[in-house]
């Protein structure tokens, strides 16, 4: 399964919605397998607010665009920490893409010969 904590190119800002209504540009910290954590200002959500956030992968791609519904774990001091059960299969998809590119990318070209 691809994950967005193994993408190779994380965006910096994400948008964020409450009740489908665009509220914060919000910068990214850390994305892992079942969270999401931004710097969010002085916005304040209770712990279990339902929330929306808009990631693009890809600046130049709108395929690459995705909002995932996300729940808030805890807010405090500017810092925003979401969960989200799962990624939206179109997501999902589109990361394994990505992924998939990334590693046919670096793979390690035929091996070097060495004069001995």
């Amino acid at each position: 399964m691809a994950t967005v904590e193994n993408h190779p190119a994380l965006p910096e800002q994400v948008l964020l919605y409450h009740n489908s209504i665009p509220v914060a540009i919000c910068s990214t910290k850390l994305f892992t397998h079942d969270s999401l954590e931004l710097y969010c200002g002085p916005l304040r959500y209770e712990r279990n607010t339902d929330l929306e956030v808009e990631v693009q992968f890809d600046p130049g791609q709108p395929e690459s665009r995705f909002r995932l519904p996300m729940r808030v774990v805890r807010c405090n001091k500017n810092h925003l920490v979401l969960c989200y059960e799962s990624i939206p299969e179109e997501a999902e998809a589109y990361l394994q893409d990505r992924e998939d590119m990334a590693v046919t990318a670096y793979a390690d070209p035929a091996p070097s010969h060495y004069a001995h």
